[in-house]
């Protein structure tokens, strides 16, 4: 089921830069930059815990799934928006 989810992850991410982001992703207010930034995000945690705890022991950890993982770090951190938009807010 993982690989699904991280296919998903890779479409979002996809979307987002194809499109710049300016789509919603059911709501309006949720950006396509957003979904693709906390799929990511999940999929960045689900990577680490596989490797770390949970990895099957009839397979390997080859170059692969550490190639997923960067992956899902730079979309991680190319899909959120890290701007500071007001270094003190207006009260």
């Amino acid at each position: 089921m993982s690989d699904v989810f991280f296919l998903l992850v890779g479409l979002c991410g996809l979307a987002a830069a194809l499109t710049g982001g300016r789509f919603g992703f059911f709501r309006p207010d949720l950006s396509m930059n957003a979904t693709a930034d906390i799929f990511a995000v999940m999929a960045t945690i689900l990577l680490v815990w596989l490797i770390a705890f949970d990895f099957p022991s009839a397979a390997g950890r080859g170059p692969g799934v550490y190639v997923a993982l960067i992956g899902s770090v730079a979309i991680a951190c190319g899909a959120g928006e890290f701007r500071v938009k007001e270094l003190f807010p207006r009260l």
